[in-house]
C-alpha cells in the first residue's frame, strides 16, 4: 500500500494546492501553514503519518475540526477523477524536478547505496503512481489511517486573558 499512501498524503495535505491548503488556508484563512506529511521505513515496516498547521491560537478549533473533517473526507467520500489526476501528475513533476537538482540527486543516490536500491526503483514507484485508481488510494487509506488514533499535539500560548490555563 505504500504508492497508494503517498498518493493519499499528496491529495491530503503533500503539496500546496492539497486539500487541507485549499481549505484550511485559502478558502478559511486559519491558517499561516498547513499540510500532511507520510513517510516510510526503507529497511522495516515501518511507516508514519502527520498533520501540522501553524495558526494563531484563536483559531485551534477550528482548525483542528477542519483537519479532521478533510481526512474524514477522503476516507469516505470518492476522489474526484479531475482532482486525482491533476495531483498525481504534479507529485510525478515533483518527482521529476527533484532528480535535475545536483544536490537532491546526490543525496537519494548516496542513500540508495545503504538499502541497495538504484534509480530503477524510482522508474518503478513512478508507474506504480501513474497507474494508481483513485478507489486504490482511498482504500488503502481506510485500512491504514484511523482518524480516532490521531495522537494531538499543540505547541504554543494558548492562554487567554488573564487565564493561565497551558496548552494541551
Amino acid at each position: 500500500d505504500f504508492v497508494a499512501l503517498l498518493m493519499g498524503n499528496y491529495l491530503l495535505g503533500g503539496h500546496s494546492d492539497s486539500r487541507l491548503t485549499r481549505r484550511i488556508r485559502h478558502k478559511e484563512g486559519l491558517s499561516y501553514s498547513v499540510g500532511s506529511s507520510f513517510s516510510a521505513g526503507s529497511q522495516d515496516a515501518r511507516a508514519d503519518f502527520g498533520l501540522f498547521a501553524i495558526y494563531a491560537p484563536q483559531n485551534r478549533n477550528k482548525v483542528d475540526a477542519a483537519m479532521r473533517e478533510e481526512v474524514q473526507r477522503l476516507l469516505s467520500e470518492p476522489v474526484p477523477t479531475e482532482e486525482f489526476d491533476t495531483a498525481r501528475k504534479a507529485l510525478l513533476l515533483a518527482r521529476q524536478v527533484a532528480r535535475n537538482q545536483d544536490s537532491g540527486i546526490a543525496s537519494r543516490l548516496n542513500g540508495y547505496l545503504s538499502i541497495d536500491r538504484t534509480m530503477a526503483w524510482d522508474a518503478a514507484l513512478e508507474q506504480q503512481i501513474a497507474a494508481l485508481t483513485p478507489q486504490q488510494v482511498q482504500a488503502a487509506l481506510q485500512r491504514h489511517l484511523r482518524l480516532a488514533q490521531l495522537s494531538i499535539v499543540t505547541a504554543g500560548d494558548f492562554r487567554d486573558k488573564g487565564n493561565s490555563s497551558a496548552a494541551r
